[in-house]
């Protein structure tokens, strides 16, 4: 495993497929992130203005670098439909070398 310090995975929830592969086809294209993952049919349970809420939505998982991270903060909100889409970066300590190699290839430069 290799040690890295500029690369984050964000999550971010979307209310649809169609949605989540809108933003993660433009932030790949971009070359913003170099890889999102989507996970159909996640259950969410949220207060949002005093009620209790339940929604399914996609969940996305997107890699890319600390650099690019309030660029595709403004990609989201400009192609997501929510008020406030939630966005949480995690920062990524180590990765395979081959996976980072290819990751760093990928993004802009």
């Amino acid at each position: 495993m290799k040690k890295i310090e500029n690369f984050n995975i964000l999550i971010c929830n979307t209310p649809n497929i169609e949605n989540a592969k809108l933003i993660a086809h433009n932030l790949v294209k971009e070359k913003l992130a170099a890889c999102v993952n989507l996970f159909n049919g996640m259950t969410s349970i949220y207060e949002w203005e005093g009620n209790i809420e339940e929604e399914t939505e996609v969940t996305m998982l997107i890699k890319s670098k600390s650099e690019f991270l309030n660029l595709i903060e403004e990609r989201i909100i400009e192609l997501h439909p929510y008020d406030t889409p939630e966005i949480i970066e995690l920062k990524v300590v180590s990765s395979n070398t081959k996976y980072f190699e290819w990751m760093n290839g990928v993004l802009k430069n």
